[in-house]
């Protein structure tokens, strides 16, 4: 079984007044062997995210899901799960159409993109 290492990510780009997300977890870089292939989550972000839904605080994303390919035009690779009952979010690690590496974080409660971030 694979364990999800934490690497060091390269820099950060210091953006001033934004929400206090946890973006720890926010690489610029894809593991190798991702591109191509169905968006992976944890087991841990995923009993959360069931847990959170189930607590009627996010929704699932079987729910969200086709609205978020319909507003966002990149590859989404992995999911992660972040919050519980104050701000949910699923952060999306994505490669845009440009090849760039993204992070998209979409709201669980509502299922809006609330952001993309460029790496």
């Amino acid at each position: 079984g694979g364990g999800s290492g934490s690497g060091s990510g390269s820099g950060g780009s210091g953006g001033g007044g934004y929400e206090a997300d946890d973006n720890s977890s926010d690489h610029c870089r894809l593991e190798s062997g991702k591109r191509d292939g169905p968006a992976s989550i944890s087991a841990n972000d995923m009993a959360r995210a069931q847990a959170s839904v189930d607590a009627g605080y996010a929704k699932p994303l079987s729910q969200i899901w086709q609205g978020i390919i319909d507003n966002y035009p990149g590859q989404i690779v992995s999911i992660r799960f972040t919050g519980f009952r104050y701000r949910p979010r699923y952060r999306l690690k994505a490669v845009a159409p440009n090849g760039r590496l993204e992070t998209v974080i979409v709201s669980a409660r509502t299922g809006d993109i609330v952001r993309v971030v460029g790496c």
